[in-house]
């Protein structure tokens, strides 16, 4: 499973805030999950959105929420994904853009 690969590769960085998008349109942000912490089919064992559902993952060096800042280290981010196969990352607007070919 690419995407699970690819999130515990990232959750190994340390805490990264992402901005998910669902191939029904709907974006939230939130915290990509410890491997340990994701379920089988799921983000994590309790929810509703499976990783066959994810578009792309954004991950931006920083993202206000509310009064809060949360900072990514995007290059340590990138460097975790390189080796996975058929993950493609895209450069966007202060950070990159995480998703699997067609």
């Amino acid at each position: 499973m690419m995407w699970k690969d690819a999130l515990s590769r990232l959750a190994g960085v340390g805490k990264v805030i992402a901005q998910w998008r669902l191939a029904s349109g709907v974006t939230f942000f939130m915290y990509v999950p410890t491997a340990s912490d994701m379920g089988d089919e799921t983000l994590k064992p309790d929810s509703d959105v499976r990783f066959d559902e994810l578009v792309q993952v954004d991950i931006l060096r920083s993202v206000q929420l509310g009064g809060l800042t949360a900072t990514n280290d995007v290059e340590a981010c990138r460097r975790a994904l390189m080796s996975i196969p058929r993950v493609r990352i895209t450069e966007v607007s202060d950070g990159i853009r995480v998703s699997l070919p067609d």
